[in-house]
């Protein structure tokens, strides 16, 4: 019942999804704010996770309408190719709730991906990247994080901490990545072009299922699995909203 909005200068607006009221400002980015989350903590709490170019990542409590933990900017350290101790050192491009509400995974511009312990707020874990990273999933049982960045999609396993899945998918930068909530299905897109993959994860291969174009020739931006995986929704900025059907190879509606 709450809509979670992010600002061009890093206020962060909640309304009331019913009546279209402003519940509250909250302050804590002073850029941009890039990307929203929404979802529960383990213990229950409602929360919106946000990032911003300023390279923050923002834990508010939406019950409350509190922050409960700013985390970054970090600091690169002068010795090797450390990083600080707290955060992202670029531009934060995506952010993903688990489901069990234990912790988040965020991404960026200094081309790494985050894993956020939700109860201490601290890093359980950084992979690295030789490319900005755009976007991230997490898979159902909460085993794996795919991410996108330049025409790759890779898949981490959270348990061993190592890259599994190496795929060179795409010519152009890959804008959005979806996993289904059965598991088996994984979806990345760059420029107008879609991508559908079957996932094994006992052989860890990523096999291509379809592929699809989006029919007005626009970039598409956001995927999201329907129907148990059955169905992929794809959104386009100022354009087209696209359900795939995925047991038939075609769109079933715009």
């Amino acid at each position: 019942d709450i809509l979670v909005l992010g600002s061009l200068h890093g206020d962060v607006r909640l309304i009331n999804c019913f009546d279209g009221s402003i519940l509250a400002d909250l302050e804590g980015h002073n850029r941009f704010v890039d990307v929203v989350a929404t979802g529960q903590r383990y213990s229950g709490e409602r929360i919106a996770v946000t990032g911003s170019l300023d390279k923050r990542v923002i834990v508010w409590d939406l019950d409350n309408r509190t922050q409960l933990k700013a985390l970054g900017p970090g600091e690169r350290s002068e010795e090797g190719n450390g990083y600080e101790v707290e955060g992202h050192t670029g531009y934060v491009h995506d952010i993903k709730i688990s489901n069990s509400g234990n912790f988040f995974v965020s991404c960026g511009g200094d081309r790494s991906i985050i894993v956020w312990n939700m109860r201490t707020f601290k890093i359980d874990h950084r992979f690295r990247e030789p490319f900005s990273v755009n976007c991230v999933a997490i898979s159902p049982d909460e085993n794996y994080v795919v991410s996108g960045s330049r025409g790759v999609v890779r898949i981490f396993d959270l348990n061993t901490t190592q890259e599994v899945v190496t795929k060179y998918a795409h010519m152009e930068s890959v804008e959005s990545v979806a996993w289904s909530s059965n598991g088996n299905r994984i979806a990345s897109c760059a420029g107008q072009v879609i991508q559908v993959y079957f996932f094994d994860g006992v052989e860890n291969k990523l096999v291509q299922t379809h592929s699809f174009a989006n029919p007005s020739g626009m970039k598409v931006h956001d995927l999201r699995f329907t129907r148990e995986g059955r169905a992929l929704q794809s959104m386009s900025k100022h354009d087209t909203a696209i359900t795939w059907n995925l047991e038939e190879n075609d769109a079933e509606n715009d």
